[in-house]
């Protein structure tokens, strides 16, 4: 996040096919974010929050590095809910068991 000046619920919706890492300036594409549904959960929605939201971002070199060690390490099967029937996300964070994570539960008193 701290790379990108992206949202919390944006960098954990991010997918691989999002980062353009092979390029010679590599490119994030910002194009969802999680949600939370009442009595349904966290889901990645396939829009962010707001139209200016969609945008592609040019990371520095170390957040490159990161995100290629973390390609080189991952697990390939995870469950983490899409908001498109049927379509497997293919999310960033994962738990060590290979499971999509979604943000943390928001504090009672911020609702």
């Amino acid at each position: 996040m701290l790379a990108t000046g992206a949202r919390i619920g944006e960098i954990l919706a991010l997918r691989w096919e999002a980062l353009g890492l092979a390029a010679e300036h590599a490119t994030v594409t910002i194009c969802g974010t999680i949600a939370y549904v009442r009595g349904k959960g966290f889901f990645r929605q396939e829009r962010t929050k707001s139209d200016a939201g969609f945008r592609k971002l040019v990371p520095p070199r170390f957040a490159v590095a990161i995100a290629l060690a973390r390609k080189v390490s991952a697990p390939t099967t995870h469950t983490m809910r899409s908001s498109r029937p049927g379509a497997a996300s293919d999310c960033l964070r994962r738990t060590s068991e290979g499971r999509g994570v979604g943000p943390a539960p928001r504090p009672a008193w911020s609702r």
